[in-house]
């Protein structure tokens, strides 16, 4: 791999009917998943920087906030954060608006 390419994996998740079971308990004591309604840009950016700059995430980060904005408070975006006690430890988002 040359030093200036980074090679990119995207993974997405197809959901084609709604769920009809119930929600599974925490793996392990003290974690639990939570949606973020309305995420400020401020909040959310801490979110994307601090989980994904080991991870070489860019694509948001170059958003101005406006664009971002319309994208994190959709009514058809969902985004859901990861608590592990009181630390957030992961977040993941759901993109229904295609």
């Amino acid at each position: 791999m040359n030093a200036d390419k980074l090679k990119m994996t995207i993974t997405y998740l197809q959901m084609r009917r709604p769920s009809t079971g119930t929600a599974a308990a925490p793996p392990l004591p003290g974690l639990h998943v939570a949606r973020l309604h309305e995420p400020a840009v401020a909040e959310y950016r801490y979110l994307y920087n601090g989980i994904g700059s080991r991870w070489l995430w860019y694509e948001r980060r170059d958003m101005d906030d406006d664009s971002l904005r319309a994208i994190i408070q959709h009514p058809r975006v969902e985004i859901y954060v990861l608590h592990i006690g009181d630390t957030k430890g992961g977040y993941f988002e759901l993109d229904g608006r295609n």
